[in-house]
């Protein structure tokens, strides 16, 4: 049997947060059988055990298990203990290899909560986490947590802070439409696209009076791109058109502090649903100043971390249901849903759904080694 040497190595350089007689299992042992577990739709620490015990023969293929399959506590117990950031490190060592090079690729920053992850008795609240999500390639590059009592926009600083982003697009929500935010992606060589709402309002107001002046003069002088797109999904049809104003007077007008970083593009979205449906207007601000069909097509992309990764974590990976909760398991176990999405997204061979995938994983040990090849 062909071992799976990249992934073993992958977590070799984990601290193990044991002591004394509580290494009876190796902690590499119970990390591959908890990645392998879950691509085999394993969704608790009852699943991962049960399912070591039936691979067990399989398993000592490539791992020790000097003590045999370890309890569903026992996996438990070592993912609450588990340092949260050297595991994520772990990971998102591997998604930034895998990812290669990003130049023009758009990565989605977003955040989610694990509704089922709170505890009462103790007063914790459920865990909220936020990724940044290569969509192009499905890989989740890294995630951090949200401290409680705080938002996502600490969160996704840390995160932007400890990726490489050189030459890529980030992309954010109102939320963290922010200066420092835009400092920050810029600084680290990407460019951003911000979706621009009331938490700035006085950008947004002058923002929306620059474009309705631009039509009232059919944008007469101004530069300017313009691209409509048309789409049919699900029986429903959409229109889309997209503007953007690069014209360098009007970024100074918008922004005569010159607060927003090498700020260049002005866009403004239109979509109508049917044919006798309002139109639904939004706003964004942007440091490239790409052709409106470019623009169209980043914004368009920033909702696949919502309806590519979030929708499969909670269809497919059931994470909203998780009951894990006991100090850093539910981070840690989440970092693992992402890590196995990756991997299912980054396998090829295989012309399925990822529910598919895990199955056949599940009942194919040689196609599950297919799988972790793709570490």
């Amino acid at each position: 049997m062909k071992k799976p040497s990249a992934l073993l190595e992958q977590f070799s350089g984990l601290p193990d947060p044991r002591t004394g007689n509580a290494k009876r299992h190796e902690l590499l042992d119970i990390v591959v059988i908890t990645l392998c577990a879950v691509i085999c739709y394993a969704d608790s620490w009852e699943d991962v055990a049960a399912f070591g015990r039936t691979r067990k023969k399989w398993l000592k293929g490539f791992l020790a298990l000097p003590n045999g399959i370890p309890s569903h506590d026992t996996f438990g117990r070592v993912f609450a203990l588990l340092d949260a950031k050297a595991f994520e490190q772990c990971l998102s060592a591997w998604a930034r290899d895998a990812a290669g090079v990003i130049l023009g690729k758009t990565v989605a920053v977003d955040g989610k909560r694990l509704r089922r992850s709170h505890d009462r008795y103790h007063g914790t609240l459920a865990l909220e986490t936020v990724s940044a999500y290569l969509v192009s390639s499905g890989l989740v590059l890294g995630q951090r947590k949200v401290a409680e009592g705080t938002n996502e926009i600490q969160a996704a600083a840390e995160l932007l802070s400890l990726l490489d982003l050189r030459g890529c697009i980030v992309t954010l929500d109102a939320l963290h439409c922010q200066t420092d935010r835009a400092r920050l992606i810029v600084d680290k060589g990407a460019d951003y696209v911000l979706a621009l709402k009331g938490n700035q309002a006085g950008l947004l107001e002058r923002v929306e009076s620059l474009f309705a002046e631009a039509e009232n003069s059919r944008f007469t002088g101004m530069r300017h791109t313009r691209s409509k797109t048309v789409r049919k999904s699900r029986g429903r049809v959409e229109t889309r058109v997209c503007t953007v104003i690069s014209d360098p007077t009007c970024i100074e007008y918008v922004d005569f502090e010159g607060r927003w970083r090498q700020l260049k593009a002005l866009i403004r979205m239109q979509r109508q649903r049917a044919a006798d449906a309002a139109v639904e207007v939004s706003y964004y601000i942007s440091s490239c100043a790409l052709p409106a069909k470019a623009l169209s097509q980043i914004i368009q992309q920033h909702w696949g971390i919502e309806n590519e990764l979030h929708y499969s974590l909670d269809v497919t990976f059931k994470e909203d249901l998780s009951r894990v909760r006991v100090g850093n398991a539910a981070l840690n176990l989440a970092a693992v849903r992402r890590f196995v999405f990756s991997l299912l997204k980054r396998e090829t061979s295989f012309k399925g759904s990822l529910k598919a995938k895990r199955l056949s994983a599940a009942w194919d040990p040689d196609y599950l080694l297919t799988v972790l090849a793709c570490v």
